[in-house]
């Protein structure tokens, strides 16, 4: 199996984000998740499953900005139980990988 770090909330909804302190803390919990991933195991491929509010999901591409020192692999899926998970964008240091294989350099 490989390492995995998984961030949730306690509770699920459109309202998890309902105060600026609890993106302030969700992104705190970000640096850490990226500093175990990047300078602890020194991971070379993250791949990201983000479920979360926009305003989240804006944090986590912030975060990786900052830091980003290895690949992101990023999922999504199409609405609908039982949808699978496809990769529909790479992001290094470097470049972006678009889900045809189009490249942007950086």
């Amino acid at each position: 199996m490989l390492p995995t770090i998984k961030l949730t909330a306690d509770r699920f909804g459109s309202d998890v984000i309902g105060h600026p302190r609890d993106l302030e803390f969700f992104g705190a919990k970000l640096d850490e998740a990226i500093r175990i991933l990047q300078d602890q195991w020194k991971v070379q491929r993250i791949h990201l499953f983000v479920g979360a509010p926009a305003s989240a999901c804006f944090r986590v591409g912030q975060k990786m900005q900052a830091r980003n020192q290895a690949v992101y692999v990023c999922y999504e899926t199409d609405r609908g139980i039982g949808s699978a998970f496809k990769n529909t964008i790479e992001i290094s240091s470097t470049m972006v990988l678009g889900p045809s294989g189009e490249q942007v350099a950086l």
